[in-house]
């Protein structure tokens, strides 16, 4: 497949259960459109990003996110979160970009206009996500359609632990000088369940089937949506994690733009044990792993962290 399917949301849930079954499976991501989400909650979260990220580091620096003492919420400084790492210490690549992390049940920080409007969206984002995890259940045959709906508790239900959480991003104007093969986001697959990006300009590629780079271009208004490793986990390899990246623009007018993206990675909730559905390709049903623990392990290798689950 040489481009991310889109999907109309408007359509029967039979039609969305094929279109998502054959993207899922062939390249990991999709868009949906006619989604059902407030276009303008999203661009409030946009435009209070923003705001945020272009204040003073010391400003920001209050809302530091500190993982051993406090969790992975808050601000994420330059640097201090890399995806090479996740491959190897030796070989750590520069990674433009800085982020803020809003978990599902708030980040122990004074509530401000910016995390208000983060906490808007996600909740905004429900009701579709409740409707794509009944249709994700229905394209893997489960009989018990709410079974990831039942997962992810931690969306309607503030005691429920997760590490579900709403990243917003900052990539910011490229330097004119830059490290050899610094990126933006370097290439990786998502952790958890499902996620779903909001993004406000080009940049991001996925890696097909046949290990090669395509783009995914900004589309007004939608939604784009990806498979995380647990789900991969999950169905025995039947829908992969899709490795992705964040290049830096050759255009030079583009690289003196800032970049914006919302991701909502949701995350199946901290007790829910997963249990392979199916065996994977050589036949084998790998034993159950953890939501909490096998996403932990990842956050701890990207922050050169090593902490008790």
């Amino acid at each position: 497949m040489n481009s991310v399917p889109i999907i109309d949301f408007s359509l029967s849930s039979e039609e969305i259960c094929e279109k998502i079954k054959s993207a899922l499976a062939d390249v990991g991501f999709l868009y949906i459109v006619n989604h059902g989400v407030d276009t303008s909650k999203v661009q409030n979260a946009f435009d209070q990003s923003k705001h945020f990220f272009q204040q003073l580091d010391n400003v920001k620096r209050m809302f530091l996110q500190n993982p051993p003492v406090s969790g992975y919420a808050g601000w994420v400084e330059p640097g201090q979160e890399l995806h090479s790492k996740l491959e190897s210490d030796a070989k750590v690549v520069d990674e433009l970009r800085e982020c803020y992390d809003f978990p599902i049940h708030g980040d122990g920080f004074q509530a401000t206009e910016f995390q208000n409007s983060l906490r808007l969206l996600m909740q905004e984002c429900h009701p579709l996500l409740n409707k794509f995890f009944r249709i994700l259940a229905k394209s893997l045959d489960l009989k018990d359609q709410d079974f990831f709906v039942n997962s992810v508790r931690c969306l309607n239900d503030p005691h429920v632990s997760s590490l579900t959480t709403l990243r917003s991003t900052y990539y910011p104007p490229i330097p004119s000088i830059i490290l050899e093969g610094t990126t933006r986001c370097q290439e990786h697959a998502d952790y958890g369940l499902v996620t779903l990006l909001f993004q406000d300009d080009g940049g991001l590629e996925v890696k097909n089937i046949n290990g090669n780079w395509i783009p995914v271009h900004p589309i007004q208004d939608s939604i784009v949506v990806n498979t995380g490793e647990l789900l991969e986990y999950w169905t025995g390899r039947y829908y992969p994690a899709t490795r992705h990246r964040v290049v830096v623009p050759k255009d030079e007018i583009k690289k003196k733009c800032c970049r914006q993206s919302l991701v909502y990675f949701i995350q199946p909730d901290d007790e829910v044990n997963v249990v392979p559905l199916r065996p994977d390709s050589s036949g084998i049903i790998r034993p159950p792993v953890n939501s909490k623990e096998h996403s932990i392990v990842r956050l701890e290798a990207t922050y050169g962290l090593k902490t008790t689950v």
